[in-house]
This record gives C-alpha cells, sequence and structure tokens, in this order.
C-alpha cells in the first residue's frame, strides 16, 4: 500500500499537514536520526536534528511555502545518530492539491549529499591549485616575452649596428655573422614555443576543471535517479 510504497524509498521521506504539522516520518528517517518510531511526532522537534547554523534559513523558507503553496529545495545539514555528525542533505518539499485547488497535505524528502558536497570541496581544491598554476604560468609566459625577449632583441639590434660599422678582414668572418644570426633566431624560436607550450598547458588545466565539475553533477544526478 501507500505507506509500505513511502517506506521503500531510498530517502528520508516526510508528509506534514499543510500547517507544517508533521503527521509521518519514514522508516528511513527514524534509522538516520535515531528517533524511536513509537516517540509521539509532537514530541520530536524536528530542527533540533538541524545544524544551529541553518536553522533559521529552513524555518524562513518552510514558513514562506506554507504562505505561497510553492515547493522549497534547500540544502543542509542533518544529524545522523550512528557517529553524531552533521551531514549535508538536499531537501526537497512538494504541496499536494486537492480538487478544490486547496493544499490537502505537503511531502517531502531529504538526500544524503554529503559525498557531493566533499566532491564539490576537493574540486574547488582542484581548481585553486590549477588556477595558482595558470598565474604561475602567466608570470612565465610575461617573463618569457619581456624578461627574456627583450634583452635578445637588444643584443640583436647591437648587433646590427656593429655589422654597419665593422669591417671584418677575416675571411670566416661572414660565416661567424650567420652563425650568430642563427643562434639569435634559434633564441626567439624557443622562446616563442615555450610561450605556446605554456598556453596548451592552461588550456588543459581550464578543461580539466570542467570534466571534473561535469563528473561531480552526472555522479550527483545518478545517484538521485
Amino acid at each position: 500500500g501507500f505507506e509500505e510504497a513511502k517506506d521503500a524509498l531510498a530517502h528520508m521521506a516526510w508528509i506534514s499537514r499543510p500547517d507544517g504539522s508533521v503527521y509521518y516520518l519514514s522508516k528511513q528517517w527514524h534509522k538516520y536520526t535515531g528517533v524511536s518510531p513509537e516517540t509521539p511526532l509532537s514530541a520530536v522537534g524536528l530542527l533540533k536534528f538541524l545544524h544551529p547554523k541553518d536553522r533559521k534559513k529552513m524555518k524562513l523558507l518552510w514558513q514562506t511555502s506554507k504562505l505561497t503553496g510553492a515547493s522549497f529545495d534547500l540544502e543542509y545539514r542533518w544529524l545522523r545518530a550512528a557517529d553524531k555528525k552533521y551531514r549535508w542533505h538536499a531537501g526537497h518539499a512538494e504541496p499536494v492539491a486537492g480538487p478544490d485547488g486547496q493544499i490537502m497535505y505537503w511531502i517531502g524528502t531529504c538526500t544524503d549529499i554529503e559525498d557531493k558536497k566533499q566532491a564539490e570541496l576537493l574540486l574547488l581544491k582542484k581548481e585553486t591549485e590549477l588556477k595558482q598554476i595558470n598565474d604561475d604560468l602567466d608570470s612565465f609566459v610575461y617573463m618569457s616575452s619581456h624578461d627574456l625577449k627583450l634583452p635578445i632583441v637588444n643584443i640583436g639590434a647591437l648587433f646590427n649596428e656593429i655589422l654597419e660599422t665593422v669591417k671584418f678582414s677575416d675571411a670566416e668572418g661572414p660565416k661567424m655573422v650567420g652563425m650568430v644570426k642563427e643562434s639569435l633566431e634559434q633564441v626567439h624560436e624557443t622562446i616563442r614555443d615555450l610561450s605556446n607550450i605554456v598556453n596548451v598547458q592552461k588550456d588543459i588545466n581550464t578543461l580539466m576543471i570542467t570534466l571534473q565539475s561535469c563528473s561531480v553533477n552526472v555522479l550527483f544526478a545518478q545517484v538521485l535517479t
């Protein structure tokens, strides 16, 4: 029947009257919170299971939903009896209306998303690390473009001036000039290659962040379905 179907849900579930007073809590809820099913619901006090910092926003959102009849979604921390630790949950509630359009009751679920939250924190840490790497790479590109390139440009200009004013009596002179010019061009190419490599690495880092973020979202979506 309906009761068995509600208790078969993997998530914690609850049902309340239009005024918000709860008259049903699923077996999963009792197991998670450690509250005996025999405990009168009037004595349960649901807010005490919420993290103190989440209670105010929960009360405000719930009061708003009751007044407007709008469904609500909220992430909050819920106390687990097994280890006395708060774990992040995704809460959702929907009003169920009768033929006359009046709300008959509210039905809600609480889904444990602690693993998702931890994955998001890890992803944020990785993003911060990759951002620092990208910043370092930007600094390297700047150094390559200015601190390394400018002296080479100056050396090249100075060398050209020398060529215009100096006569080489040695037969090997033109050959030596060619070698110097070739060396300068090789340095220019090396600097350009380094800049290109850095830009490619930055693109790879950005792609890694995007893929990791997508993986977390896809995994969470699979958990909820």
